[in-house]
């Protein structure tokens, strides 16, 4: 006789076996894919946090203030009038590899050094620098000041124009290279934004009118800006 609840019974248990395989292989699956997101994700944030890393210690600076130089100390007598000093300034990209530790690059405008004669004859002389300096830096406690020193090395272009007289509107230009030395101190406002005062002095600049070499010195005051993105 059918025995209709009999076949309903088996046909379901017959499902329920033939569903197996798919179920595991669908639970293999999901695990494989969890272990490859958990197997990401180390390196994922690696990436993630050596990129915060890089952009939270790289900063911009600028600094202005007054500078000075010897070019025409040569020429100081009853008959001369030199300038030598005016407003300068200067602008740093850096990178801080540790507390204590930095690189930067920049560029250093001096003002123009000027000598004059009485009966009108002039000389100015421009000097330029690019450098590129390693800073020593040293914190002082928890106070937010630190200290700083920079050594390295700037590229000068220096140029001289002649006015009034029979050399009027001549011109001469040099470049050179020589070492650059710095000390300064900095105090954190806030964790993207300091201020600093320093001394940087560029040694032996080629003296295009002749007569020794002369070093530039900047004395400024500035903020730097640290980029944490």
């Amino acid at each position: 006789m059918f025995n209709l609840k009999r076949y309903l019974s088996v046909g379901s248990a017959l499902v329920c076996f033939l569903a197996i395989p798919y179920a595991s292989a669908e639970t293999n699956t999901i695990d494989s894919m969890a272990s490859v997101e958990s197997t990401d994700s180390p390196i994922a944030e690696f990436f993630d946090k050596s990129r915060a890393n890089f952009q939270k210690n790289v900063y911009l600076e600028g600094n202005f203030g007054y500078s000075t130089g010897d070019a025409f100390d040569d020429f100081s007598s009853d008959y001369f009038d030199v300038t030598d000093g005016g407003f300068g300034f200067s602008t740093n990209v850096g990178y801080q590899f540790t507390p204590f530790f930095a690189l930067e690059t920049g560029f250093i405008y001096f003002a123009p050094q000027e000598v004059e004669t009485n009966w009108g004859d002039k000389l100015t002389q421009d000097v330029y620098a690019g450098h590129l300096s390693a800073k020593g830096i040293l914190p002082l406690a928890d106070s937010g000041f630190s200290v700083f020193t920079k050594l390295g090395y700037a590229f000068t272009y220096t140029e001289v124009e002649a006015s009034g007289g029979f050399a009027d509107g001549c011109t001469d230009d040099e470049v050179g290279g020589s070492f650059l030395l710095g000390f300064g101190a900095a105090y954190a406002i806030n964790e993207r934004l300091a201020a600093n005062a320093q001394w940087n002095r560029v040694f032996a600049v080629s003296n295009i009118p002749g007569g020794s070499d002369f070093d530039m010195d900047l004395f400024t005051v500035g903020l730097a800006y640290k980029f944490l993105i």
